[in-house]
């Protein structure tokens, strides 16, 4: 938070630096040694030939339904940042491109590429907006995959760093989320608007895995998620609920 201008803009690598030289110092001879790599190569359908699986469909649907609310939360709240409106031409290209990836992604057992809401923490942290810093980064991830020394030693990065790192992120989340809500009234009924997902997905969180292990399987991946069953649960509301109209006799009294 102190960091000014450059500083400012690498204080969360400075922090993975410095995180990590303190783990070191602090732990030596923890989370050592080289981690075990896949040979290099290109394998077409690592995880099995395609063949049809309901319940894989049902909860790639749903797990689709969440990746497009978040790319509808990136880029509209990216909008601030950039100052400029986003455009159904733009979310529709969103869409295919993170689709073809998806699909692509699969076929060779690689995590696919898909926006997300936590980017924006790392937006507003560092301030660097700027097209080609994605384009070099995205270029420097391209090369460390091509070389698996350079990948095994970044894959020593204790997780606690990452996640401390991470956690700087969703500090900034937590801020955009409270913008977000900016100018929406709160009363006792529209409130469930906000806490009946975000206290559901939470909960749902909580309870124990072995609780789930009855339902059908193709159920678990969904029902067991707080971020996916917190999302529907929004969604249903959206639709089936006037919060406009719940907000008016609020207004009024405030107005008299």
């Amino acid at each position: 938070m102190k960091g000014k201008g450059k500083l400012g803009n690498y204080a969360i690598l400075i922090g993975i630096v410095a995180g990590w030289i303190a783990y070191s110092l602090l732990f030596p001879g923890q989370h050592s040694g080289q981690p075990n790599l896949a040979p290099a190569g290109l394998e077409l359908f690592p995880w099995g030939a395609p063949r049809w699986e309901p319940g894989i469909v049902i909860t790639a649907f749903f797990v689709g339904l969440v990746n497009m609310t978040n790319s509808i939360t990136t880029l509209s709240t990216v909008e601030k940042l950039y100052r400029a409106e986003t455009t159904s031409r733009q979310y529709r290209h969103s869409y295919t491109l993170t689709g073809l990836f998806t699909m692509l992604s699969a076929c060779v057992g690689v995590l696919p590429f898909g926006l997300f809401a936590s980017s924006i923490g790392f937006l507003e942290s560092t301030r660097i907006l700027r097209r080609a810093a994605f384009i070099i980064g995205a270029g420097l991830l391209c090369m460390m995959g091509l070389t698996p020394s350079v990948t095994a030693f970044f894959a020593q990065i204790p997780p606690s760093v990452g996640s401390a790192v991470l956690f700087v992120a969703y500090l900034q989340m937590f801020g955009t989320a409270l913008r977000t809500l900016e100018g929406t009234t709160f009363n006792s009924k529209t409130i469930y608007r906000v806490a009946l997902p975000v206290l559901t997905g939470v909960a749902v969180m909580n309870i124990p895995a072995e609780a789930f292990q009855t339902l059908p399987m193709y159920l678990i991946p969904i029902i067991s998620n707080g971020l996916v069953i917190g999302v529907l649960v929004s969604l249903v509301l959206e639709k089936t609920v006037n919060w406009s109209k719940m907000e008016q006799p609020a207004t009024i009294s405030k107005a008299a």
